[in-house]
């Protein structure tokens, strides 16, 4: 027995440059030569059936880096029920080697090109509840978001500009049967809304003016079912309208068809807004709703208000802010 272990071992040792060569070819085979493209359709029927038809996806070409275990998808085209062709220059999926060991989802996500910007998402398990739930954490962080390619996409009524920047840090039940908690903070640079108007179904047809904010700073949680806005910059002093926005609306995260999606209702702010004569002048229609609310001071005028409404199908009350 240990004359035929010594022998495989010689045998192994003698043909050792074979055997690496043999090894390499394969995976060079593997992870170099082997056809991915040619996976296109079967990944693309396989979201198709994972998420019942909802989701649409092609890409141009796939890479595998075995030593990460990691996926990367180039050239992506993205279609679902609310988004009409959302083109993504790369998309990779690095998988969570502790979560794997756990049997537990886990890992990150990078998109490149995401509406003209860079994002990433990380989701770290946590526990599993009681009822088999995931409890997990989820950051997600996104630079420079393009809100024209966003409106664009999202066929978003308003024609919106600007640069948006995120970072939210939350723990949720991954079936949404409790309401997520967390941090979020939001910075719009360069934001732009030419003047236009929308239609509201308390109000009709509303005329906006032009909104111009050098930066728009958000900083808010999610607690309780609501989001709150702890404290929200509009603009600085050097722009034609400024001012600050804090309070809260509720938001309950819904599992509907396996897709989650924010369900939102009543809502309480407190604004207090700075208007310079320029845009007093270009908002006349818009700010007579608000006339008795303000104050001349320093030249500018300024509006201090509260809204409020049991839900955001309903008109709000606006209330003098004290």
């Amino acid at each position: 027995m240990m004359d035929m272990i010594i022998k495989t071992f010689r045998f192994v040792w003698s043909q050792k440059f074979r055997i690496l060569f043999t090894v390499v070819f394969a995976l060079v085979f593997l992870f170099i030569l082997f056809p991915f493209k040619d996976l296109n359709d079967f990944v693309s029927g396989q979201v198709s059936n994972l998420t019942q038809n909802s989701v649409y996806l092609q890409f141009e070409d796939m890479h595998m880096n075995p030593l990460t275990t990691s996926i990367s998808l180039d050239g992506v085209l993205v279609e679902t029920s609310t988004i009409d062709g959302l083109n993504i220059n790369s998309i990779s999926a690095s998988p969570s080697i502790a979560a794997l060991f756990k049997r537990q989802p886990g890992g990150k996500i990078v998109a490149e090109g995401f509406f003209g910007g860079h994002a990433e998402v990380k989701l770290t398990p946590l526990a599993t509840l009681e009822s088999g739930a995931l409890k997990a954490n989820l950051d997600v962080t996104t630079e420079n978001i393009s809100l024209k390619s966003l409106r664009d996409t999202l066929k978003i009524q308003i024609p919106l500009s600007g640069a948006m920047n995120i970072n939210a840090s939350v723990t949720a039940d991954m079936s949404f049967k409790e309401q997520p908690d967390g941090d979020v903070a939001i910075v719009i640079d360069n934001f732009e809304m030419p003047g236009t108007s929308i239609n509201s179904p308390n109000f009709g047809s509303i005329a906006l003016p032009e909104i111009k904010f050098k930066q728009i700073d958000v900083k808010g949680k999610l607690a309780g079912g609501k989001l709150v806005i702890e404290n929200a910059k509009l603009g600085n002093p050097a722009d034609d309208l400024s001012g600050t926005l804090k309070g809260d609306i509720a938001i309950s995260i819904q599992n509907i068809g396996g897709t989650a999606r924010p369900i939102l209702g009543g809502y309480n702010f407190n604004i207090d807004l700075i208007a310079k004569p320029a845009f007093v002048q270009r908002a006349q229609f818009f700010l007579s709703f608000i006339d008795q609310y303000k104050k001349e001071e320093k030249g500018s005028s300024r509006y201090r208000l509260k809204l409020q409404a049991a839900s955001t199908e309903l008109p709000p009350s606006i209330l003098p802010l004290n």
